[in-house]
């Protein structure tokens, strides 16, 4: 059981080491998620998304989500991780984190990066690399107070590892001809889709392993 477990230095060191050998290993080119393929090369913009860990007073170990606003170019009202498109000369971290304190209106917020997932394709083509974070000092803080960027952001909520590990939070749908997880956090919010997808990944290749050798 994960329970209320917080995340813990030998825990962040864990994921950071998984992170790398599975970049390594890299998921097989040509993967199809949806109407979108891993590990192909694309010659669209690329853009990176922070997957936001930290440790939340009563829930314990968590993940933040957004809620995009309707007013957004692209993927108006879905569930998201804090990201967008890489500028001249970033790398996918610096991006991350530039587009996580913009969305989130933490000017001063500074990540613990941990590492790179591979690069999935978005249903607008753009290739998105993932960025496995940890927000230290987040513990604290009530993501409904945080000043999100109110073009961009309609909300800022977290959900619980072991929420989402709960079989009555989580569950697969058939997208087309494909299976895709989703996770169901409070108030009815629904995480899918793209997110769906990488959070299952974080969560079941980085996290979980984690968490668990931490209970042996």
């Amino acid at each position: 059981m994960i329970g209320d477990q917080i995340f813990k230095q030998h825990h962040l060191s864990q994921i950071q080491s998984l992170a790398k050998e599975l970049c390594v290993a890299n998921i097989p080119a040509g993967r199809r998620v949806g109407d979108r393929a891993v590990g192909q090369l694309s010659k669209k913009r690329t853009a990176a998304v922070l997957i936001p860990l930290c440790n939340i007073e009563g829930k314990g170990a968590s993940m933040l989500f957004t809620v995009r606003t309707s007013t957004v170019g692209t993927h108006k009202g879905q569930v998201s991780f804090p990201g967008g498109h890489t500028d001249d000369n970033e790398t996918p971290a610096d991006t991350a984190t530039r587009e996580a304190r913009e969305e989130l209106g933490l000017p001063q917020l500074t990540p613990t990066i941990l590492g790179t997932l591979p690069q999935v394709q978005a249903i607008t083509g753009t290739m998105v690399t993932p960025v496995i974070g940890f927000l230290p000092g987040f513990a604290d803080t009530d993501a409904a107070n945080v000043s999100k960027s109110v073009d961009e952001v309609d909300l800022v909520f977290t959900m619980s590892i072991a929420d989402m590990l709960d079989a009555d939070r989580r569950g697969v749908e058939q997208i087309g001809k494909h299976t895709i997880p989703y996770f169901l956090a409070d108030d009815g919010i629904k995480i899918w889709g793209l997110t769906g997808y990488i959070a299952d990944i974080a969560i079941s290749r980085l996290v979980l392993p984690t968490m668990r050798q931490a209970m042996l």
